[in-house]
């Protein structure tokens, strides 16, 4: 779920310094939300290219957690942009993981059996597409189960989803000082 919030009745010089107190008070807000003593993890990572771009992970368990970025789509930092997805450490990890075991494993199919093709250049290619087209298929299949049969078991429903989203959003309205909201449920989890 995506929120443009526009900060156009914010003066320049105090856009920058809004968004990163409001990024602070979203931070507080989902600390009490989900406290760190109910085993929530967090992870904040923060990129300043080419303004202000902020991460801000909640995670619980390996298949629990939530993204929330917070971001400036300008250099004038005229627009703010804030999502929410859902994310969890079987999904973003081990899913990586797999497919790097599965190149991997192809990597050294190809260079220790390489003798067998040789002056084969043409089947040796085709059994590298079956091998890559067989581990894209392994990787896509462990990403549908964890994705939806695994995660359902543990996420937030959709209502608590939406809610959250609003509540961060008045937040950083009510922080930098404007009223402009336009969302977009393209990636609704």
């Amino acid at each position: 779920m995506d929120m443009m919030i526009s900060l156009a009745e914010v003066g320049k010089e105090d856009r920058l310094k809004n968004v990163q107190e409001a990024t602070e008070k979203i931070l507080a807000h989902l600390r009490s939300q989900f406290p760190e003593a109910d085993d929530y993890q967090y992870k904040q990572t923060e990129a300043n290219r080419p303004v202000f771009k902020r991460f801000i992970t909640v995670r619980r368990g390996l298949n629990w957690g939530f993204l929330v970025q917070i971001a400036a789509l300008d250099n004038q930092i005229g627009i703010v942009k804030l999502k929410l997805r859902r994310t969890s450490k079987l999904s973003d990890e081990y899913l990586g993981s797999v497919g790097f075991l599965g190149v991997y494993a192809l990597l050294i199919w190809i260079f220790v059996d390489a003798g067998a093709f040789k002056g084969k250049f043409n089947e040796m290619f085709i059994a590298a597409g079956v091998l890559i087209f067989l581990g894209i298929a392994l990787g896509v299949g462990f990403s549908i189960f964890i994705n939806f049969i695994w995660q359902p078991l543990n996420k937030m429903k959709l209502s608590e989803v939406n809610e959250l989203m609003n509540t961060l959003a008045s937040l950083l309205q009510s922080t930098v000082g404007t009223s402009t909201v336009e969302t977009s449920k393209e990636a609704v989890m």
